[in-house]
């Protein structure tokens, strides 16, 4: 749920900003209690849609959340595409945020010509380190 609270901040700035309305897509697979309460105790102007349960039971039980989560996002694409065609027949779709687990849904946005972001909610540090492995990869001769 960590992602969660990172992309809700966000998408308040947008609202009070911009007056946007939100719309968060969530993969049911994962739905809880716990982000559910989370979820629709968010002002009015987020709306909250889920995915179809992906099936995932060809996973090793003991996969890793992020490969589960990888996979789900893999396996979703052909309904994020209905989805997003449905939102764009009912809203004023401008963008798509998603996170860096659902970045195969950035392929039904490539089909559909909707612009497209990827947030990364991490702390400055990690990221200052994202931007910079490029630079260390080419002065450093060792693994790293």
């Amino acid at each position: 749920m960590g992602h969660l609270f990172a992309i809700s901040k966000l998408a308040k700035l947008l609202i009070d900003r911009h007056h946007f309305t939100i719309t968060f897509i969530n993969f049911s697979e994962y739905a809880n209690k716990t982000q559910d309460a989370f979820l629709s105790s968010l002002p009015s102007s987020i709306n909250s849609l889920y995915l179809p349960p992906m099936p995932l039971s060809d996973l090793p039980e003991d996969s890793a959340i992020k490969t589960r989560l990888s996979v789900a996002a893999a396996r979703s694409v052909p309904y994020m595409h209905s989805l997003l065609l449905l939102l764009r027949s009912s809203t004023h779709l401008v963008t798509f945020i998603t996170d860096i687990f659902a970045t195969p849904a950035c392929d039904a946005m490539k089909a559909l010509k909707i612009p497209h972001l990827i947030i990364i909610p991490t702390n400055l540090l990690f990221l200052t380190l994202i931007f910079h492995l490029p630079a260390l990869n080419a002065e450093l001769s060792c693994d790293f």
